[in-house]
């Protein structure tokens, strides 16, 4: 039998009254068992609201509909699947915003595309996102929260964290050197990015 699990959807014809909490069939096959080779199991505990889940809440079109909001969030291990090495039940990871950037200065565009969709599309953009009970994932897909951090506190980072990031120690893509000591940097507005970048 197929397990679903609470989600928070948005319905045809779209926009935020269009929000409903019901059950979600995982498109992966996900049947309460064992994960599929190479993947996990997660229970959502914290997510974070970006300003383009937003966007997409209010216009994406209904040919796109149903869809689960949001590319933020924390989990904890609650299965893993054959062939998985890097984690174990219990721990806390969180999903990647770019699924195939895992760390440093991308030095390949390709990992920095995904929100066109394809092989390295977006959690909560091009793909279902993360606002329900249980999410099914690669296990390349993710990275271990520190202990020192919250659930709510690690559940921002993903997106606005690394974009505040990226703003200041560039990539090599784009031949940024990346701010230095004694640089000024001028940080605009009071969102989830500019927080980040004057932190």
């Amino acid at each position: 039998k197929n397990q679903t699990n609470a989600a928070l959807v948005l319905d045809p014809p779209g926009g935020l009254g269009s929000l409903r909490v019901r059950e979600w069939y995982d498109e992966k096959g996900n049947d309460g068992g064992v994960p599929p080779p190479g993947h996990i199991r997660l229970r959502v505990l914290a997510a974070s609201l970006n300003w383009r889940d937003l966007v997409h809440v209010r216009h994406l079109r209904p040919k796109n509909l149903p869809f689960i909001p949001c590319s933020d969030c924390v989990g904890r291990i609650t299965a893993v699947g054959p062939g998985v090495t890097g984690f174990r039940v219990g721990e806390r990871v969180c999903p990647l915003f770019f699924p195939h950037w895992t760390s440093g200065r991308p030095t390949d565009p390709f990992v920095l595309s995904g929100a066109l969709g394809g092989k390295n599309a977006l959690l909560g953009g091009m793909t279902q996102g993360v606002l329900r009970e249980s999410l099914l994932i690669d296990e390349k897909h993710v990275v271990r929260v520190p202990e020192y951090l919250s659930d709510e506190e690690a559940s921002t980072l993903p997106c606005a964290g690394l974009a505040a990031w990226t703003a200041l120690n560039g990539y090599e893509g784009k031949q940024q050197e990346g701010v230095k000591e004694g640089d000024v940097v001028l940080i605009e507005g009071s969102g989830g990015v500019s927080l980040f970048a004057l932190q």
